[in-house]
């Protein structure tokens, strides 16, 4: 077993001294907001004490546990700096509260089974190669024009210019008339719909349009695998960089979605409710306010004081338990979420560039002594490193099959017989020295806001320094983390990889090899062209792997048996290449508050479609659109 590194015991033991405090004197929110314009927002450092009403209708919020204001949704989410945002949700950073702004066609889970709830897509038929949907007659954006299946193109046609996955696998996209749109694609495929009716519609032609209208040409000229020649994809280029220059102010957002923005701080976001939105009958509240997640120590203070209806923040589980202590109005809903947290590589940095490497580094790993430190609700890991956390993988692979694999549970033997493969030897020190007789030296770099991740990295790094591979733990704020996977700075990192959005392996597989290509050092950051990487693995039988073509491939196969193979065949090579080490796998707790005197009518079964969506705010938006949160009475 392994100590957790002394610097974050005390900040444990700080954020718990921070509750205790809470629970003896903490009877007010000071967390409030006033309703300002963009133009004249408050600076950072003026002075709190100026900036608190003590009324509860838009002018400020204040939440009180006892009595906590009917008209507002309190939730939070893990967002960058606000100062950032804009009006153009294209731009990184620019609408961090679009869940709430912006709809898809329609919203899916995969949960209890395959469910598409309408949202501004009225129904929908599939034949073949055709996907057509018809829209709701009844939607406006927020600017007040009409929505027209001419905004659905013009978001598609956006989605081309950004290099959306969506296109590789769409012909074209046509509008009959106002209120249908035609999905063309090149073949059949068994998740077709799901890929095109979850696309968030976001670019309103009258005011997206001269970047749309400018990827319809060359649309037309991608050749037969779907790809354009080089000058046409510099073009493209050229109109997405001036797309991304676009940035309106944030309070010029538009949207289909049952609420606008009203103001902002640097750490809160108030939005009130469009009574013009499709949805806005079945919406029981007249704002919502979305708190900036920074750190667990600056949320726990807040969620004990009472000062939040929601969130899916994951907590350990001393903190989670005083939590339950504190607020016995709290509802917990452990949601699955198809994706795990890992330790992923920068598999073209070194030393980590080798597999023998990367593979001895899997063998380090303790993930069963992790597991009690990490976040309430983590399930086992999977040791076989198929791509696919446990639950979903025993869906669709063997057990006959996994004993193919490597099971890469805790071995150090196993490790050190790997590095000594690889030409390197242990000094005199105790720590490992490369074939060059170099000292090998490792970075962990994490966002320091999420548990799992800021004390599973600690924990990390103190596996890897006892076994002798020297390693140094580097918690970055979650922007500027961001900024550094991005850039491809990092050697080991960790995140999330792999989900099951798509209710189907391939968007796991399409989640950890085309969304991360980058971030696993598959493809140079500064290279933003459409083209793929050439990924080709050899396996232990001697089989050679087209990543790539494989996952082409699972997309458009429709027998299942055919299917099975395919997958097994990213499994296997997964299991062959490490590009990450999964350390569990995560439920998502998602959370209500105030259940004893506030909210009624949500759903106690947490396979219930509304609350199946990642670990984002979406859930929370599609209970409120959905009418599936209401005040008691």
């Amino acid at each position: 077993m392994f100590r957790i590194l002394k610097k974050r015991f005390t900040v444990l033991m700080a954020l718990m001294i921070v509750i205790s405090l809470v629970f003896s004197a903490c009877s007010e929110s000071t967390n409030n907001l006033t309703n300002t314009s963009a133009s004249n927002e408050k600076s950072a450092n003026e002075d709190s004490s100026k900036d608190t009403n003590e009324d509860t209708n838009k002018d400020g919020y204040k939440e009180d546990p006892e009595d906590p204001d009917i008209d507002t949704f309190v939730t939070t989410w893990n967002t960058g700096a606000l100062e950032t945002m804009c009006g153009n949700p294209f731009v990184s950073g620019g609408v961090p509260f679009g869940d709430f702004v912006y709809d898809s066609l329609f919203d899916y889970s995969p949960l209890p089974k395959d469910t598409f709830l309408p949202a501004i897509g009225e129904s929908f038929e599939e034949n073949g190669t055709e996907l057509t949907v018809k829209l709701k007659k009844d939607v406006k954006w927020s600017d007040g024009k009409d929505f027209t299946s001419k905004d659905v193109l013009n978001t598609f046609n956006i989605a081309f210019i950004n290099n959306s996955t969506v296109w590789t696998y769409l012909d074209k996209v046509e509008a009959p008339d106002d209120y249908t749109v035609i999905f063309r694609w090149k073949k059949a495929g068994p998740i077709l719909k799901q890929m095109a009716l979850t696309v968030k519609i976001n670019a309103p032609y009258h005011i997206y349009g001269k970047w749309g209208d400018q990827a319809i040409p060359l649309i037309a000229k991608r050749d037969e695998n779907g790809k354009l020649d080089k000058d046409s994809d510099n073009e493209r280029l050229k109109i997405r960089e001036d797309l991304l220059a676009f940035k309106p102010g944030i309070e010029n957002v538009v949207g289909t979605g049952g609420w606008v923005y009203d103001s902002s701080t640097s750490s809160e976001i108030l939005l009130n409710k469009r009574n013009d939105a499709w949805c806005s009958q079945n919406i029981n509240f007249e704002h919502v306010k979305v708190v900036r997640f920074t750190t667990q120590e600056a949320s726990t203070p807040a969620i004990m004081a009472g000062e939040y209806d929601g969130d899916q923040i994951g907590y350990t589980p001393d903190v989670f338990e005083q939590i339950q202590k504190a607020r016995p109005d709290m509802k917990v809903f452990w949601v699955p979420f198809g994706g795990q947290p890992t330790m992923f590589f920068n598999t073209s940095k070194y030393p980590i560039n080798d597999p023998l490497v990367r593979k001895a580094i899997a063998y380090v790993i303790d993930k069963d002594a992790l597991n009690p430190i990490l976040e309430v609700g983590m399930k086992p890991a999977d040791t076989y490193i198929s791509g696919l956390v446990p639950s979903f993988r025993d869906l669709w692979l063997k057990k006959d099959f996994l004993s193919k694999l490597t099971n890469y549970t805790y071995n150090a033997s196993k490790a050190e017989e790997l590095l000594k493969q690889a030409g390197w030897e242990k000094g005199s020190d105790g720590f490992w020295r490369d074939g060059k007789g170099q000292l090998v030296q490792l970075e962990v770099s994490s966002m320091n806001n999420w548990p799992v991740f800021f004390l599973g990295g600690d924990a990390i790094v103190n596996q890897l320094n006892q076994f002798g591979l020297k390693s140094e733990f580097k918690p970055m704020e979650y922007g500027a983390y961001n900024d550094y996977v991005k850039n491809g700075q990092h050697t080991i990192a960790l995140n999330f990889i792999g989900d099951i959005s798509y209710g189907h392996p391939w968007g796991a597989y399409k989640n950890i090899y085309v969304d991360n290509m980058t971030k696993i050092g598959l493809k140079d950051p500064k290279d933003t062209s459409s083209e793929r990487p050439d990924l080709k693995i050899k396996t232990s039988s001697g089989e050679i792997i087209d990543v790539y073509s494989t996952i082409d491939q699972l997309f458009y196969t429709n027998d299942v048996n055919e299917q099975i193979k395919l997958i097994e065949k990213l499994a296997m090579a997964t299991n062959e290449f490490v590009p990450f080490v999964p350390i569990a796998e995560k439920t998502v707790p998602y959370k209500l508050y105030h259940t004893d005197n506030k909210f009624t009518g949500y759903p106690e079964d947490p396979t219930d479609p509304v609350w199946f969506g990642g670990d984002t705010p979406s859930v929370y938006s599609k209970l409120l659109k959905y009418g599936k949160l209401d005040v008691k009475k």
